[in-house]
């Protein structure tokens, strides 16, 4: 994908909709397409995490990456 984005709200933008998608990111991978360091993607997930914690809808970790888990309803 390689895309290089300077605003942090259209990266985590893009991230979110992406795991929307059922893909399974990891950390090197995102920071190695879009530019960035991995603090830089860590503090991406966080902020997505937080929020939507409130919607039930939890960022799972595993060896294939990080993803969305919940209510299918709610994805």
């Amino acid at each position: 994908m390689n895309i290089q984005y300077t605003d942090s709200k259209t990266r985590r933008f893009t991230i979110f909709k992406r795991l929307l998608n059922y893909e399974h990111l990891s950390y090197q991978q995102l920071s190695e397409e879009y530019f960035v360091s991995r603090s830089s993607i860590a503090n991406d997930i966080s902020y997505i995490k937080k929020q939507f914690a409130k919607e039930e809808l939890l960022l799972t970790f595993d060896n294939s990456g990080t993803f969305f888990n919940g209510n299918e309803i709610k994805v």
